[in-house]
C-alpha cells in the first residue's frame, strides 16, 4: 500500500477509535463484496447514457455529476445527522477507485469524517442511506438508494 494511503487509512482509524468507534479492516474479498454492493444500491439513476466507475475514479461523482439523486454541503451533513442517529454499525469505503480499503466500524453513533479531508463513503449494512466525503471542495454527499 502506498504510503499517503496507508496515513490517511491509520488517520482515518484513529478518528473512528477517537470517537468510541470499534474499527476492523475488512479483507480484500469483503471488500470487493461491499463495494459492488455499494455499486449496484447507487449506480446511475439520473440521465446516464454511459457510466463506468473505473473511468469516474472516485465514486462520488456519480453524485456531483448528477447522476444519482443526493443532497450537498450543509443540507447533507444535516441530512446524515438526522438519519444516523440509532444507527451503530457501519462500513466506510474508500471512495477513491484505485484505493481498496474498507472498514466495518460499530460506534454509539455515525462519526462525521469531513475533518479528515479524504475520499470516504459511510454506509449501512443494508444501504438505506450514504454519506460521501470528498477531499475536493465539492460534497460532502448524502444520498439513498
Amino acid at each position: 500500500m502506498e504510503p499517503n494511503v496507508e496515513a490517511a487509512v491509520t488517520a482515518l482509524e484513529e478518528h473512528l477509535r477517537a470517537q468510541g468507534a470499534t474499527v476492523t479492516r475488512l479483507q480484500p474479498r469483503e471488500f470487493a463484496e461491499a463495494r459492488a454492493k455499494w455499486r449496484h444500491a447507487y449506480r446511475p439513476s439520473i440521465g446516464a447514457k454511459r457510466w463506468s466507475w473505473e473511468e469516474q475514479r472516485y465514486d462520488w461523482h456519480v453524485f456531483s455529476l448528477e447522476h444519482h439523486e443526493s443532497l450537498e454541503g450543509g443540507v447533507a451533513t444535516q441530512a446524515f445527522q438526522a438519519s444516523t442517529i440509532h444507527q451503530h454499525r457501519f462500513v466506510v469505503l474508500s471512495a477513491r477507485d484505485d484505493v481498496e480499503i474498507g472498514l466495518e466500524v460499530v460506534a454509539p453513533h455515525a462519526i462525521d469524517l469531513e475533518a479528515l479531508d479524504e475520499d470516504w463513503t459511510m454506509t449501512t449494512d443494508d444501504l438505506s442511506w450514504s454519506m460521501s466525503w470528498t477531499s475536493d471542495v465539492e460534497g460532502p454527499y448524502f444520498a439513498r438508494p
